[in-house]
């Protein structure tokens, strides 16, 4: 579509903080009615959650993950769902995105003064499923 940023909605699986004190990554989604008209400016949840005693090693492989449909947007960091965004709370993408995998580091918390850079973004498989509604047999 021919839409100006963010009224085409944008899908953050994840976005990493590069902060140790958070130790987070977060995952959100910016949707607006007109150009520049961002309805959520800070990002959805952090995982794990500020203020949690867990630590993540993030120099190791996770599987982030995000499940959409009509009614919401769930994500995931490896296996555990962490932020849920409904059609109640916001203009829910109805068409096709695309997927890009970026190592922007988010602007709203600086990365600490421990922050390796450059940093590197090791990514080991991409998979994508359309979901297919179950039929009265049964089948997928």
């Amino acid at each position: 579509k021919d839409v100006s940023w963010p009224v085409g909605g944008e899908i953050d699986i994840y976005e990493y903080t590069a902060n140790p004190l958070m130790n987070s990554v977060c995952g959100s989604y910016r949707w607006g009615t007109s150009c520049g008209d961002n309805k959520q400016v800070l990002p959805g949840s952090f995982y794990p959650p500020l203020g949690s005693k867990t630590h993540i090693d993030w120099t190791e492989y996770h599987e982030f993950a995000l499940e959409w449909d009509e009614t919401s947007l769930r994500f995931f960091v490896d296996g555990v769902n962490y932020h849920n965004k409904t059609s109640a709370q916001a203009n829910l993408p109805d068409s096709a995105m695309y997927i890009i995998f970026d190592t922007a580091i988010a602007w709203y918390w600086m990365p600490g003064p421990d922050a390796a850079f450059p940093c590197y973004h090791k990514i080991d498989y991409v998979r994508a499923y359309e979901w297919q509604a179950s039929d009265e047999q049964g089948s997928q």
